[in-house]
């Protein structure tokens, strides 16, 4: 069984660079999606959430409909240059909320409470927290918080 890995606000302020630039690729993957979906949505296709565009491959004819075939190659292709940015993110502690509006939270410990530091694209440094049971809305302040430095 593995521990839980518990972050500092250090620990997550030192990682925000690399966030902001992570963020900037995912928002440009993400408009990129929704231009394909538009194109196939055009094209009268229309995806279900349920679906995988492999799934949808397999229906398409490549020669019939080459236009849509092709949109739904770059789908693919784009999806898959996600979930890859955001294994990665997650590897790294990162529970991503919002994936377009990059609302992440860390896991962390204020005394033996378990808790959430939340950042969200934009801010320079972790501003906020809250605990397990609440979201995004009942963020408080960071100034709340006494962290303490633990680490595993």
């Amino acid at each position: 069984m593995t521990d839980k890995k518990y972050y500092t606000v250090e620990e997550v302020n030192q990682m925000i660079p690399e966030l902001e630039h992570t963020f900037l690729r995912l928002f440009q993957l993400t408009h990129q999606i929704d231009n394909v979906l538009d194109i196939l949505d055009e094209s009268g296709i229309h995806l279900d959430e349920d679906i995988e565009p492999d799934e949808l491959l397999e229906t398409l004819d490549a020669e019939s409909d080459a236009y849509s075939f092709d949109a739904m190659l770059n789908l693919k292709l784009l999806s898959s240059a996600v979930e890859e940015i955001v294994s990665d993110l997650q590897k790294k502690g990162c529970i991503i909320k919002d994936i377009r509006t990059g609302l992440c939270d860390w896991q962390a410990k204020q005394d033996e409470e378990e808790i959430y530091l939340s950042w969200k694209y934009g801010e320079k440094s972790v501003k906020h927290w809250h605990n397990t049971k609440n979201d995004f809305e009942n963020r408080r302040s960071i100034s709340e918080l006494e962290l303490l430095q633990t680490t595993n």
